[in-house]
């Protein structure tokens, strides 16, 4: 009897593993990847039309990594006073589409965990906090930091909290319900070490003050982001891969 029931146990993780996939989590999953690809792809080509300056030098040529920021592609102009529209044109639909995957990505992940009450309720929590960080993104692009910088910096230290949320949030969900691979678990604890990491040196900026504060907001900010896309990009890859096999297998096996 106990060797029955250990193989029924079995059986049943190895189905439920194995379910399959809808086309909503498949090819959203492939469509977050493409989106973190076209996010590097626009962005690294926003930065060679970036006229130039910064905060510490207005005539300083092209793009500075260690002082001007990611967000300053979006500017109306650039610190040289230089019309800044074919950067920003570039760099902003990026942006907004990345914000934008992120909420449908969130959301696909919370579509795996519907079964177990507790971790339903945390999962779409983690959704939730995932989408609103999503739209915090949009925000921050469409509202130049040179037009308004009060409302744009409240977008920019707003996003990261949500987006620290979502993480916690999810991190928690697959180590609990092993229903997805160890690897999602992994990237999603490494995007959570990349926010805590650039929250405990915008803290010691802050307290030191002068450069090093300025170079952490600027260059820590644009590594966080960098470091986050390329983790959500192998994580969404290796996702669809694996979701992919799993219908080849349901498909071999004959199961619906």
């Amino acid at each position: 009897m106990g060797e029955q029931a250990a193989q029924h146990e079995t059986t049943q993780y190895h189905t439920r593993l194995t379910a399959k996939p809808t086309i909503f989590q498949k090819w959203g999953v492939f469509a977050n990847f493409i989106v973190c690809v076209l996010f590097f792809i626009l962005t690294i080509t926003s930065m060679f039309f970036y006229p130039g300056g910064n905060r510490f030098d207005n005539m300083a040529p092209g793009f500075d990594l260690l002082w001007v920021a990611l967000s300053d592609l979006g500017r109306e102009f650039a610190f040289n006073y230089e019309s800044n529209i074919i950067t920003r044109s570039i760099f902003i639909p990026g942006f907004i589409t990345l914000g934008i995957s992120f909420i449908v990505f969130f959301f696909v992940l919370d579509s795996f965990y519907k079964e177990t009450k507790k971790i339903k309720w945390l999962s779409l929590i983690g959704a939730i906090l995932g989408a609103v960080s999503g739209v915090l993104y949009i925000f921050i692009a469409i509202t130049p930091v040179d037009v308004n910088a009060g409302l744009h910096n409240k977008f920019i230290f707003s996003a990261a909290p949500f987006k620290f949320g979502t993480l916690i949030c999810f991190t928690i969900v697959v180590f609990v319900d092993k229903k997805l691979p160890k690897f999602v678990s992994y990237l999603l604890l490494a995007m959570l070490i990349d926010y805590i990491i650039l929250a405990v040196g915008v803290v010691v900026g802050t307290i030191i003050g002068g450069d090093i504060n300025w170079l952490i907001r600027t260059l820590g900010h644009t590594l966080a982001i960098f470091i986050e896309v390329i983790l959500c990009a192998i994580l969404s890859l290796l996702l669809f891969i694996h979701l992919s096999k799993t219908s080849k297998l349901r498909l071999s096996t004959g199961k619906k």
